[in-house]
Order: structure tokens, then sequence, then C-alpha cells
């Protein structure tokens, strides 16, 4: 396979690394006080709670985006910020569903060469076809990251409507959860 060829299957993998040098790099800075600031200072909570949202969906941000709404939730009612924060995170849903479709096909061949292609017939039988989109919406309802809910609610035949619905339902519940918990502690 050219060179080139190789390179580019692989772009995605290469932009993940390129996200966690750079998340680290941020985690490292003030950052989050900066931006909780600007939420309690500057009257800019909302923007803040979908922010929130939109980076409590990643593996890599959402320790710092469960803290930055359950501080919010301190200021602002928890409900809005938690409407909002599910809406951010509807929005990074949607991103993560068209980049996982690119990444997906980047990363199908050595999939295939490992025997993927009996995993995904075992996924895709009727014992199994139903639980998917029930698991990844498990998955995005509880405060881990969504990247597995996403992946497996995307392998569903659900429009991007219903997908956007339920990303949204199940992403405010379970933010208003975590902000309840960490309040309560």
């Amino acid at each position: 396979m050219p060179k080139k060829a190789k390179s580019y299957r692989l772009k995605n993998v290469l932009f993940l690394a390129i996200s966690v040098a750079i998340t680290t790099a941020l985690a490292r800075t003030n950052l989050m006080g900066v931006i909780r600031s600007l939420g309690e200072v500057g009257g800019f909570g909302e923007i803040t709670a979908f922010l929130g949202g939109m980076m409590f969906v990643s593996t890599f941000t959402i320790a710092p985006a469960g803290l930055l709404l359950s501080d919010l939730a301190t200021i602002y009612n928890p409900i809005l910020i938690s409407l909002l924060a599910g809406f951010g995170a509807m929005v990074s849903n949607l991103v993560m569903v068209k980049a996982e479709d690119n990444l997906i096909g980047e990363l199908s061949p050595i999939f295939n060469k490992i025997g993927g292609k009996k995993i995904s017939h075992l996924l895709h039988s009727p014992h199994f076809k139903w639980t998917l989109p029930v698991l990844g919406a498990l998955i995005i309802a509880s405060p881990f990251p969504d990247e597995i809910g996403v992946a497996l609610m995307g392998k569903t035949r659900l429009s991007r409507v219903k997908f956007a619905l339920l990303s949204f339902g199940f992403n405010t519940v379970g933010i208003l959860a975590l902000i309840g918990i960490i309040g309560v502690l």
C-alpha cells in the first residue's frame, strides 16, 4: 500500500493523540478556574454550562467538566445547568458519531485482520441486536465517557434525530444525577 494511503488511513488516530496531548497541557494550567470565573463573575454561566456539557462526553475532559458543572450548579439552578449541559453533550455526541464513522472506516482493516468479522456478526445477530442501543443509552446516561455508548448506538439504525433526542435526554439525566451526587458529598 502506498505510504500516503497508510498515513491518511490513520489520521483520526493521530488527531486523538494530539487531543490527548493538548488536554494534558491544558489540565496543567489554570484554565478551568478561569472558565469558572467567567461563569460566576461575568454572567456567562449558561454558556459555560453548554461548554461543560460538550466536554462531559470525552474521556479526556469528563473529570474537569463534571467538577465545573457541579460548581456551576451551586451558583445557578441545577436543572438549568443540566439542560444546557445536556444540549452541549448532545452536540458533541453528534460530532462524535460523524468522527467515529471515519475512525471505524480507518480501523476496519485492522479489526478484520484480528477476527472482527466474527465479533461483528455476533453483535448483529437477533440475540444481541436489541442490546446495542440499550447498552449504548445506559453508557451515555452514566457518568462515564460517552465514546463507547455513542459507538454502540451509532451501529444501530437510529435516525440522527432519534439519536440526538436520546443523547440529550440521557446526558441531561446523567449530568443532573452527577451534580446531585457531587452536591451531596
